[in-house]
């Protein structure tokens, strides 16, 4: 449980990912902070710091970075914002990297809004409903193909939309709603909605860990932690 709530913690505040690929040792932990891609052993040693770039040339201003995740290939995906958000890959083979994006795409200017995920040959990021003056354009997820290099929109009706998302180890697709209460539940395969889950005890939800029992943890804006059994019933708390 203890390991469990440190990925929360990580998921939130730092973003984490076990590394794959040739160039980062094994069992290493990469973390982006303040833009920067840093590589740290078990015991917390550095071993290296890599400025992680912006499509525009440079920071938009509000800190890019809000999540990353190691595909099976070790290329290293990134869920970078602000306006418009892209997905950015830090190719394994080559160490270059690139950025995709598409439209309509949504993450707020809040540090905390924003996620990536993978699952076999995809990607999934979230994404929030435009703001006014662009009444219902809708939220939803974005699933992009690592093979065709292309995005798939599946959206859902205004005003609801996606603050953060992972795939559990039981192998389905956890996403945070807008609401901060609720995660929906889908086939990553499919996009199949399985079941809607309410948190009424995670307040402000902003990160999640599902183990493979579908147990969930939740880190909170208020720096919080929640232990969840499948049904949404509160286990343990960390405040």
């Amino acid at each position: 449980m203890i390991r469990s709530f440190i990925l929360s913690i990580t998921a939130m505040v730092g973003l984490f990912a076990s590394s794959l690929d040739a160039q980062h040792g094994a069992g290493n932990i990469l973390v982006s902070t303040q833009n920067v891609l840093r590589e740290f052993t078990p015991n917390g040693l550095l071993v290296s710091a890599e400025a992680i770039p912006h499509p525009s040339g440079g920071s938009q201003g509000f800190g890019d970075v809000r999540d990353l995740t190691v595909h099976e290939s070790g290329d290293i995906y990134i869920c970078n914002a602000d306006q418009p958000p892209f997905l950015s890959v830090r190719r394994a083979a080559t160490g270059q990297w690139e950025h995709f994006t598409t439209s309509p795409w949504h993450l707020a200017g809040n540090l905390s809004y924003g996620g990536v995920a993978t699952f076999g040959d995809y990607v999934f990021l979230p994404s929030l409903p435009l703001p006014l003056p662009f009444p219902g354009t809708m939220g939803g997820i974005l699933r992009f193909d690592v093979n065709t290099q292309t995005f798939e929109q599946f959206p859902v009706p205004v005003p609801e939309g996606f603050l953060d998302l992972t795939i559990g180890w039981d192998g389905l697709l956890y996403a945070i709603k807008q609401t901060q209460q609720d995660v929906a539940v889908y086939d990553p395969e499919t996009m199949a909605l399985v079941r809607t889950i309410s948190l009424p005890h995670a307040s402000l939800a902003r990160g999640i860990g599902v183990d493979r029992f579908g147990d969930l943890f939740v880190a909170t804006w208020s720096q919080g932690l929640r232990h969840f059994d499948r049904h949404g019933n509160l286990i343990a708390a960390i405040t």
